[in-house]
């Protein structure tokens, strides 16, 4: 008897389909052009040979070889806060007005109504 596939977890059994299955296949099925993706960084090319090689130079150093922290780097989160400060007119807090997430969806899922 062959083994059964995979299942859900009880917990997530019962859900529908997830949006992004749905446009997954929508983008596979489309007679007429194809659907471009711009929500998950499916691109149709590769990147510039610069790029390329400086991703291969990253990898050749241990701290980039890592989980970053959740919360992002506190040197990340002070530049952008200087980079910013000049466009709000004030010094902005890096620890207490600027939030790195991993993700577009996880920094819309934070957001809440008159969030700027």
């Amino acid at each position: 008897m062959a083994p059964k596939p995979p299942q859900p977890a009880a917990r997530v059994a019962g859900r529908k389909q997830d949006v992004w299955t749905i446009v997954n296949e929508g983008a596979a099925a489309s007679p007429k052009q194809p659907i471009v993706n711009m929500g998950q960084g499916f691109f149709g090319y590769n990147p510039p040979n610069f790029i390329i090689d400086a991703a291969k130079q990253a990898l050749d150093k241990v701290e980039c070889n890592q989980y970053s922290p959740t919360r992002g780097r506190p040197r990340l989160k002070k530049a952008l806060a200087d980079a910013y400060s000049p466009l709000w007119g004030r010094k902005l807090n890096p620890d207490t007005e600027i939030t790195i997430t991993t993700g577009a969806n996880e920094g819309l899922g934070r957001n809440t109504p008159m969030d700027e």
